[in-house]
């Protein structure tokens, strides 16, 4: 098992060499160093072997070839394209498939956290769909392509509420509890989504 995740399986070469190929045709600046594309292939063997993202297990897979220090300095300080990488992978995906049609659609998921969440981007009160409470967590937004071979996610933001409309809904409780509502505090602003991008921590 360690033997396979330090060595790539043909197939996963191939991929990583598809999608850097993929890459290029997007833009030649944002292709695959080879240091990346060895990461990134022991990440991809690393979820293959242990069926879970899981840093220190794939060092142990490895027998200490790839510490967890380096893999995670790779996806969150190494000047990766991401946004291009998903672009690339889906290009990849429709002409490996001969997709050339389909519709696309919006879907989302909660994430709970814990309650103190000052390092953790776009976390906020999210309502609970099963018990119709509410969690600390965070909101992705994925656009998904949905084809007759399959559906695949395409794009993905973090949602946030609108600042003023958070702040509006503040004091529009307050002003009913103290029956003192007007006119001009009827009307909430117009709502805007804000969300940040991938990747951003």
């Amino acid at each position: 098992m360690s033997f396979v995740l330090i060595r790539p399986l043909p197939a996963v070469t191939a991929f990583l060499d598809a999608l850097n190929n993929s890459l290029k045709s997007i833009s030649s600046s944002a292709q695959l160093s080879k240091s990346q594309k060895v990461t990134l292939g022991v990440f991809i063997m690393g979820i293959v072997v242990t069926k879970a993202i899981n840093w220190a297990a794939f060092e142990r897979r490895s027998l200490g070839k790839f510490k967890t220090t380096r893999l995670c300095w790779m996806f969150y300080k190494a000047e990766i394209a991401w946004h291009k990488l998903l672009q690339a992978s889906v290009r990849n995906i429709l002409l490996s498939y001969g997709i050339k049609n389909g519709t696309l659609a919006a879907d989302d998921t909660g994430k709970k956290r814990t309650k103190r969440t000052s390092k953790i981007d776009g976390a906020h009160k999210v309502k609970d769909k099963s018990t119709g409470g509410y969690f600390n967590g965070q909101e992705l937004v994925f656009m998904v392509l949905v084809t007759e071979i399959a559906t695949f996610p395409v794009g993905f933001r973090f949602y946030v509420p609108d600042p003023a409309l958070s702040a509006w809904r503040k004091k529009d409780k307050s002003l009913r509890k103290q029956g003192v509502r007007t006119k001009s505090d009827l009307r909430a602003p117009n709502q805007t989504m804000f969300a940040i991008p991938p990747c951003s921590r």
